[in-house]
């Protein structure tokens, strides 16, 4: 079952990056997006799935940033999380155009 996920992921993976080299956008404007989008996104979650951790996150004291260890783990997931959709996103890209698997 492991393989077959796998393959699912990759063959979504070149979809996308089929049809973002095929529409032309610049992979510039697109990977910021994403990775902003995913974190947020990823951030948006741990928030619902885990409150009473959020409710002991602390990302700012007396008006400056001062992160608990909770809240480094929170962005360093988020963070982790963009960066792996973007690079999967730029390899997919990367793949549909250098006609990798085809």
């Amino acid at each position: 079952m492991l393989i077959l996920g796998n393959l699912i992921g990759l063959i979504i993976v070149l979809f996308i990056g089929y049809w973002v080299a095929k529409t032309g956008w610049k992979l510039r404007y697109l990977a910021p997006f994403v990775f902003v989008v995913t974190s947020i996104l990823i951030m948006i979650l741990f928030i619902k799935l885990s409150p009473s951790e959020w409710e002991r996150m602390q990302f700012f004291s007396n008006g400056t940033f001062a992160f608990n260890e909770l809240a480094m783990q929170a962005i360093i997931l988020s963070s982790g999380a963009g960066g792996i959709v973007t690079f999967l996103l730029v390899l997919g890209v990367w793949a549909v155009r250098k006609n990798v698997f085809f």
